[in-house]
């Protein structure tokens, strides 16, 4: 899975056949798994079988989980039915950092220009 995404994006078109042709499939998702903020990680086209993301990038942290599984079911009009487990796996976006507050001494410091030196 790429590492920058949004809400909305394919992740993969899932793919399956009916010994009846001509029949269409209704796709769902049986397990789903969770991002970072607790919420649902995927959705699923159920006439398509196009799993998309439920939610934007920023909610999957690289660095706290990277890998998710869910488990996809696919039926037919007939009663036919099957189910995979699907493995997906974040690739890491590089990102550019965010800085936080800087300490007001060390603010100080870089605006007295006495880096390194012992402030008092």
């Amino acid at each position: 899975m790429p590492g920058l995404f949004a809400a909305g994006d394919p992740v993969v078109t899932m793919t399956a056949w009916s010994p009846y042709p001509g029949i269409d499939l209704n796709w769902t998702i049986i397990t789903n798994d969770i991002n970072a903020l607790n919420q649902s990680a995927f959705t699923m086209d159920q006439d398509t079988g196009v799993l998309r993301f439920a939610v934007a990038s920023n909610t999957f942290l690289y660095n706290v989980r990277n890998r998710f599984s869910i488990v996809v079911g696919v039926s037919d009009e007939h009663g036919q039915n099957g189910s995979a487990s699907v493995d997906l796996n974040l690739a890491h976006a590089n990102q550019p950092p965010v800085w936080g507050t800087v300490a007001r001494m060390y603010a100080a410091a870089v605006t007295l220009g006495n880096i390194g030196s012992p402030l008092s």
